[in-house]
């Protein structure tokens, strides 16, 4: 499947499903991308995004930021691709962070994609249903 379609057909039930404000550009300079993170509303997501690779993708309780429960970083830069299903591995990238590879009903979490060489990053908070 086109991952250009993959993030649009997500898109709805992202509204649906699941609540929460996504942000952009956390650590860059300049002018933001338009961009949000779309994703399946379920115990394991699938995350998008329309605005390039990712180096890492990130995900934390809301409750305890600096704890990631998920995390999968690029073997090579920018080497994630759009539409990276949550607690999964995959080529050419690992996973050294897998404390909940399904996360947990009711729980409020965040997700964080760090694009590209790691100058943009976009969040989005959510509450699993």
């Amino acid at each position: 499947m086109n991952r250009s379609f993959f993030a649009l057909s997500v898109a709805a039930a992202v509204v649906l499903g699941c609540g929460g404000d996504a942000s952009t550009n956390e650590g860059g300079g300049g002018t933001p991308p338009a961009d949000t993170v779309l994703m399946t509303p379920s115990t394991a997501p699938t995350y998008g995004w329309n605005y390039g690779n990712a180096d890492t993708i990130e995900v934390a309780r809301a409750a305890t930021l600096g704890t990631p429960v998920w995390r999968t970083v690029a073997s090579t830069l920018d080497g994630i691709t759009s539409g990276v299903m949550h607690g999964t591995t995959g080529l050419d990238r690992t996973v050294p962070v897998n404390t909940e590879s399904v996360l947990t009903s009711g729980i409020a979490y965040r997700v964080r994609i760090v694009r590209q060489s790691g100058s943009v990053a976009i969040t989005k908070t959510f509450t699993v249903p």
